[in-house]
């Protein structure tokens, strides 16, 4: 048994969707696709199994996808791209590459939204934290 192509990693089956596959490295390497996961759109990689292993992540012997957090989707898209790790096996570079800027255009801004508004809420919390520490005066830097 070979390993098994990205395309056929569709587990666990309630959570995976819409599969499009947009790198392939073959038997032993990895691979990276655009799916979604409980109908949000994600990014996600996982190494090919070779053999008889089904690769990594798996779940009881099933190959399943690490799906990115939203944080990271968008930037290793554009590595990828910028890279030229689009493609590969039985995946046409070109309807790869148009698939991986489609998503970015769609998504791209919401995530780093989403990045924004996380950092800031972070960057308030520590503030309050040294404030309430008395490390920091409200009002003084």
């Amino acid at each position: 048994m070979s390993y098994i192509k990205p395309k056929d990693v569709l587990s666990p089956k309630v959570s995976v969707s819409n599969l499009r596959p947009i790198y392939d490295e073959g038997e032993g390497k990895w691979s990276a696709a655009l799916l979604d996961w409980d109908q949000e759109p994600s990014v996600g990689i996982r190494w090919n199994g070779q053999n008889q292993s089904p690769g990594n992540p798996q779940s009881r012997g099933l190959p399943t996808w690490f799906v990115m957090p939203n944080q990271l989707g968008i930037p290793v898209l554009r590595t990828l791209l910028t890279q030229g790790l689009v493609g590969g096996e039985d995946i046409q570079r070109d309807t790869a590459q148009q698939a991986v800027q489609r998503f970015i255009a769609l998504h791209g801004e919401e995530a780093v939204q989403h990045v924004d508004a996380d950092f800031e809420v972070k960057v308030r919390e520590i503030i309050g934290k040294l404030i309430a520490e008395r490390k920091l005066v409200a009002g003084h830097a």
